[in-house]
């Protein structure tokens, strides 16, 4: 059973590699067999949905990060991503809340309130364009922002 758990690890670390350099093809196909060896395994399906939402495939990003929250439903990056995935899709008003509940788990995340803002905006709010513009300008701020996309483990 370890050494399904280390060649997961193996696996979902050239993954992220394949990942960071937009191979997204061999990324998919890595990440997919380290989820083989590794059912369920959150930083392998977290990262997973982030290559969906690259890869504009909004649907299976979307299962993919609801996946991740049945097990941690803390994760404020996950239920961020959730709410991109379905304001992608149009669905506003579930994105917003989305973004709400990261944004109660993690009060200063900018990138939560610039897509609560986004989708304000799409809404018809002109407050919501300006919720977006004070989240971008927290964004700026923020100099370690990798771990906002990409899960290393």
């Amino acid at each position: 059973m370890s050494s399904n758990l280390e060649r997961a690890r193996e696996l979902f670390s050239r993954g992220l590699a394949e990942h960071l350099a937009t191979s997204w093809q061999a990324a998919e196909d890595l990440y997919r067999q380290a989820l083989a060896l590794a059912p369920g395994r959150p930083s392998i399906v977290f990262n997973l949905g982030r290559l969906m939402l690259d890869r504009e495939r909004d649907e299976e990003a979307e299962r993919l990060f609801n996946q991740v929250l049945q097990v941690a439903p803390d994760d404020h990056e996950a239920r961020y991503y959730l709410g991109v995935c379905l304001s992608r899709q149009g669905r506003l008003e579930e994105a917003l809340a989305s973004y709400d509940r990261a944004i109660a788990l993690k009060p200063d995340f900018a990138d939560a309130h610039s897509g609560r803002g986004l989708a304000l905006g799409k809404l018809g709010s002109c407050a919501g364009l300006e919720i977006c513009a004070i989240g971008w300008i927290r964004h700026l701020g923020n100099a370690d922002t990798t771990s906002e996309y990409l899960r290393s483990g």
